[in-house]
């Protein structure tokens, strides 16, 4: 997770402009952090649908997925920071 948000806010920051950095990064919080209980929610249905191991497993791959989709992104070419956007 660290690497990962660490990573979500170094694109912002190279990405957004200045003036909207501010908006994107809180509109980016509240997806991710307005996500978690629904994400708590549906765990705990597949767990008692599925039982927990069937549940570890869908988790498993959901995770496998999301390494293999960014694995083959654009962001595995990206080298160079893009050049600073400076509206100040």
């Amino acid at each position: 997770m660290t690497i990962g948000n660490t990573n979500v806010a170094t694109l912002q920051q190279m990405l957004v402009p200045q003036r909207l950095l501010g908006r994107a990064v809180a509109g980016m919080r509240t997806v991710t952090w307005g996500s978690m209980p629904i994400g708590a929610l549906l765990g705990g249905v597949l767990g008692t649908v599925l039982g927990l191991r069937a549940a570890l497993v869908v988790v498993v791959v959901g995770f496998l997925a999301s390494a293999i989709w960014l694995a083959f992104s654009p962001l595995t070419t990206m080298r160079d920071p893009l050049e600073a956007d400076n509206d100040d």
